[in-house]
């Protein structure tokens, strides 16, 4: 059985710089890909699989871009591989069509193999980058690691998602009865109200830090675009609005919790 634990990192300057090229490698790789795709459908209608796309890579994109080759093999060969897995999701219409990947956006990138951690020196290890210190939180069972992803997201923080085989089995479902049975009422002056009752009530977690994302904007709005005193401004607002997303998180947490 595959479970992801994710954790918060704390990378050295220098990882930083490491991470910072290897999500550029993926994202350039990706929409290299996108591209080599969308050119090859429009002019003659055909398709390229991820094999075949993998071998132009490694054998001409290289070559043109030495600079790929200065990060994890794997991790940009894992970005062609998410690329093919969008395409099939779009082609059984359960996604759309594949975008280009974006350098403001959340980043990150994936290591296949070669992962470990040390619960008691907290540290994290992957290709390339050695001892990355990590909170963990909470241990995970199993001594297989399926593979770790590396995140930043918009508000500078870093995350690392590991994906590990527990080697569990998951439990048997129970029969549902009426004793176990519940009805749910979601609303907006209401969040949750229940079949037995019980309501859980709205939380208003965006209102409660509106004044400062309008001060915020404000300030923003009297910057240069691009300049360094609007990037720290932008990156302010971003915290605030994780900071939302975390309490928002938290709370469904709390009431799917209280459910079950």
């Amino acid at each position: 059985m595959l479970r992801a634990y994710k954790y918060r990192i704390y990378p050295t300057d220098e990882q930083k710089v490491l991470f910072a090229k290897t999500f550029g490698c993926v994202r350039y790789v990706y929409n290299w890909g996108l591209e080599i795709r969308n050119k090859l459908y429009q002019e003659e209608k055909k398709s390229i699989g991820l094999v075949e796309l993998t071998n132009k890579m490694d054998r001409e994109l290289k070559k043109e871009q030495p600079f790929l080759s200065k990060v994890n093999a794997q991790s940009n060969q894992y970005a062609l591989r998410q690329l093919n897995e969008a395409f099939q999701k779009f082609f059984k219409k359960k996604a759309s069509y594949p975008t280009f990947k974006k350098k403001h956006n959340r980043q990150s990138f994936h290591n296949p193999q070669h992962c470990s951690v040390d619960f008691k020196r907290g540290v994290l290890n992957i290709p390339k980058a050695k001892n990355i210190k990590t909170v963990f939180h909470r241990k995970f069972k199993g001594d297989r690691i399926h593979d770790v992803t590396i995140s930043k997201e918009k508000d500078g923080k870093y995350y690392a998602s590991i994906l590990v085989n527990t080697f569990e089995q998951p439990l048997p479902k129970k029969p549902v009865t009426e004793d176990t049975a519940i009805g749910i009422d979601t609303g907006l002056k209401t969040f949750v109200v229940c079949s037995n009752g019980e309501e859980f009530e709205s939380a208003h977690f965006l209102k409660a830090e509106k004044r400062k994302l309008k001060l915020l904007g404000r300030k923003l709005s009297k910057k240069k675009k691009g300049s360094k005193a609007f990037n720290e401004t932008k990156q302010k607002i971003a915290k605030v609005h994780s900071k939302v997303a975390r309490k928002r998180l938290d709370y469904l947490h709390k009431i799917t919790h209280r459910l079950t």
